[in-house]
């Protein structure tokens, strides 16, 4: 058997993340030779995976986007594969991948199919789904703030922010390409959603090499129903306000203070140096 290491965020789903974890150690456990480890507090899933990525194969996520980011940090370009299970409030890489519940992730394990993706490189931090900054992460900011994270807490944020919120004026150096842009938002997506299916990069791709540079420019008021419609629809990118240009090496300058990586909120003081990273990641998929 395969030794193996799950990753379990106990404050994921509501607290759930915990009891999923003890079932799918129960499902897994015929398969490999398996050891729970229960992150406390940022950062300690990394530094567990770390300690043990010498006599592990396998790492399995059981929590959100956040979690799986933090693991990510040390099994990018090593023979380690993951296993992913979605007990988050946004679970965007999972969901990109087709593992929409503890089941599917527990099937595709079982079928062994594992694909090597790409990933991202954000300021020497590496990011599975999208990076950026802009509105939404002036609402990631807060969010990562919450105890109680979910849907309609996120919701309730965007209502509280969107009205007050002021556009970005940033600098873009795409391989000595210089241009600027006034911006509502601005990501750069390996995959396609911001997480809960709001696909801000429709045509990203984990696996063909680049990175998608999406810009969501300054809209009137008028349209709000017509940019949240579009985004939950997979075409924000037919939008007049949209504009997408593919990417391998990018510097974005401006003022702003923070990204938004993988649904959580980091400092950057007003500059993103991202990079492609090809097939860095091993998945069960």
């Amino acid at each position: 058997m395969k030794p193996a290491l799950l990753v379990v965020n106990p404050v994921s789903g509501n607290k759930r993340g915990l009891r999923v974890a003890n079932l799918i150690a129960k499902r897994l456990r015929p398969y490999f030779k398996l050891t729970i480890f229960v992150s406390n507090a940022p950062g300690d899933a990394a530094k567990e995976v770390e300690k043990q990525k010498d006599v592990i194969e396998v790492v399995f996520v059981v929590g959100g986007d956040g979690t799986l980011n933090e693991v990510l940090q040390v099994v990018v370009n090593t023979s380690l594969t993951l296993g992913l299970f979605p007990v988050g409030s946004g679970n965007a890489t999972a969901y990109e991948l087709g593992i929409l519940t503890m089941q599917t992730g527990i099937r595709k394990i079982k079928q062994g199919k594992v694909k090597s993706y790409d990933c991202g490189c954000i300021n020497g931090r590496y990011f599975m789904n999208i990076a950026g900054t802009g509105f939404d992460t002036a609402i990631a900011n807060e969010f990562t703030k919450k105890e109680n994270r979910g849907l309609q807490g996120y919701v309730r944020l965007i209502l509280k922010h969107y009205f007050r919120y002021k556009p970005l004026i940033i600098n873009i150096n795409d391989g000595g390409v210089k241009w600027q842009r006034e911006v509502f938002v601005v990501n750069i997506a390996n995959m396609r959603q911001l997480g809960n299916f709001a696909f801000t990069a429709p045509m990203a791709k984990p696996d063909d090499g680049i990175l998608d540079l999406c810009i969501l420019k300054p809209f009137p008021k008028a349209y709000t129903s017509d940019i949240i419609m579009r985004l939950f629809s997979l075409n924000l990118d037919k939008s007049r306000f949209y504009e997408h240009t593919p990417v391998r090496n990018i510097t974005i300058k401006g003022d702003f203070t923070h990204a938004n990586v993988d649904g959580e909120s980091i400092e950057v003081n007003g500059r993103m140096d991202i990079s492609i990273v090809p097939q860095s990641v091993k998945i069960y998929s």
